[in-house]
C-alpha cells in the first residue's frame, strides 16, 4: 500500500493493475481511509470515491456524470445555478461544470478522485480527454484509478504511474486462509496450519510463479490460486472433510504427523459452524 501512497503523493494520475480478483479494489478502499484519516500530514482535504455502473444499476451513467452527482450532493456544485445532467446527454457540458469546479482549487484544498474499475466503463475515449484537461486546467486534483490495464495517458500535463499488483504470495494465502477459514479456531492452530502448509523455499512464490512445485500448486487450488476473493470464497465455504485433504497435503508432505504437536488434531475440528459464515 505504501507505494502507492508515495506515488500517489508524487504523481497526478495512478493507475493500479491487476487481474480481476486479485484486490485492487480493497486496496484503493484502504488507501482512502488512511489518506482520509491522515488529511492534515498527506495534504487532500476531499477524496471522492466514483465506482463503476454495473455495480450501482442501470441508468447510473458514466464515470463522469457520476463525479459530478456527488460534487452536485456534496455542494461542490452550486444544484440551483447547475442542473443534474441524466445519462444520454453531451457529456461536455458536465466536464465543463467539473472543470469549473476545480479551477479554483489552492495547495490547501487538494482533491483525491478514485475511479474503481474504470475497465468496465468500456470506452475510454471520452474518460481521457476528461483526463487530460483535468491535468492541464486544475493544479491541485489527483487520480487513482484500478482497471486491469492501463489507461494509457501519456500527455495532458500527467503520465500515467501505474502499480501492478500481483497475487498473494504462497506465505500469504496461506495466512489470509488461516485466519477467515471458520475451521481454524485458535491462534495456535492458525499458526500450526502456516507452519505445516509452507515450505520456506515456496513462501515467496506465487501460483504459476517460476520455481512453484506440485505441492505448492495443490494447496494453491485449495485456498483460491492466491486472490484474496477466491481466498475469502475457499475460506468460508471450506467443509471439515475439505479441510482434513488439505490438512493431509501437509502432513504427507513431512511424512510425520508427530511433528504437530501445537495444533489440535484435525478430527477435532467439528463442522457445526462451517456454514455460519457465506458457507
Amino acid at each position: 500500500m505504501y507505494e502507492v501512497l508515495n506515488a500517489v503523493l508524487q504523481r497526478k494520475l495512478v493507475s493500479v493493475v491487476g487481474v480481476q480478483g486479485v484486490g485492487r479494489g480493497s486496496l484503493v478502499t484502504a488507501l482512502a481511509g488512511y489518506i482520509q484519516e491522515r488529511r492534515n500530514t498527506t495534504g487532500f482535504s476531499t477524496i471522492f470515491f466514483v465506482r463503476p455502473s454495473k455495480r450501482l444499476g442501470k441508468n447510473s451513467g458514466s464515470f463522469i456524470l457520476r463525479l459530478h452527482r456527488q460534487l452536485v450532493k456534496t455542494g461542490w456544485i452550486d444544484e440551483r445555478v447547475i442542473k443534474e445532467i441524466g445519462p444520454g446527454e453531451d457529456e461536455e457540458e458536465v466536464m465543463e461544470s467539473i472543470l469549473n469546479c476545480f479551477r479554483p482549487l489552492t495547495s490547501s484544498k487538494r482533491v483525491l478522485i478514485v475511479f474503481n474499475h474504470i475497465d468496465e466503463e468500456g470506452d475510454l475515449v471520452d474518460f481521457r480527454m476528461f483526463l487530460s484537461q483535468l491535468f492541464t486546467e486544475t493544479r491541485y486534483v489527483k487520480v487513482l484509478c484500478t482497471s486491469e490495464k492501463e489507461i494509457g495517458l501519456r500527455g495532458g500535463g500527467a503520465g500515467e504511474y501505474v502499480y501492478n499488483l500481483p497475487p498473494l504470495t504462497f506465505y500469504n494465502s496461506v495466512r489470509l486462509f488461516a485466519r477467515l477459514c471458520p475451521q481454524v479456531h485458535t491462534g495456535v492452530d492458525r499458526k500450526a496450519l502456516v507452519d505445516l502448509l509452507v515450505d520456506d523455499a515456496q513462501g515467496s512464490i506465487t501460483f504459476n510463479g517460476e520455481g512453484v512445485n506440485q505441492r505448492t500448486m495443490d494447496i494453491f487450488k485449495l485456498i483460491g490460486d492466491g486472490f484474496p476473493n477466491k481466498v475469502f470464497d475457499c475460506a468460508y465455504g471450506m467443509t471439515v472433510d475439505d479441510f482434513k485433504i488439505l490438512w493431509q497435503k501437509g502432513v504427507r508432505s513431512i511424512g510425520n504427523e508427530g511433528e504437530l504437536k501445537t495444533a489440535n488434531d484435525v478430527s477435532n475440528f467439528s463442522d457445526s459452524d462451517s456454514d455460519s459464515i457465506g458457507g
